[in-house]
């Protein structure tokens, strides 16, 4: 039995819209509050001079955050909140070292490239 005045239509406009609701609410639509883990920075590590790509650079977000780029430069930085911005550096031993100053980061992934330069005496 249904109520009076509610018929099918209004029913699947009543889901739709519960439905957005509970996808912004939960962090994963544009007007939820994220949290930790809603955001990352990835990206790739390069030298500068050549534009060849560096393995094994330490890449180091603003509350310690750290992840190592692999055999293809790539490295993926989480942990992270949306709103979050700061300072983004990346190094490899003595020898290069890059920097960049992000945010405030949105809900999912942020791509950047890292050109790295030899550090200077």
């Amino acid at each position: 039995m249904r109520p009076a005045g509610l018929n099918l239509g209004h029913a699947w406009v009543l889901a739709l819209a519960l439905g957005l609701i509970c996808l912004a609410c939960d962090g994963s639509g544009a007007g939820g509050a994220g949290g930790r883990g809603a955001a990352q920075v990835v990206g790739t590590t390069l030298d500068g001079s050549t534009g060849d790509v560096l393995v094994g650079v330490l890449v180091e977000g603003p509350d310690g955050q750290r992840a190592v780029s692999n055999l293809a430069g790539r490295f993926e930085l989480s942990g992270l909140n949306t709103g979050d911005s700061g300072h983004y550096k990346a190094s490899r031993g003595e020898h290069y070292h890059g920097a960049l100053d992000l945010g405030p980061l949105q809900a999912g992934s942020l791509e950047v490239v890292f050109h790295l330069t030899p550090r200077r005496e």
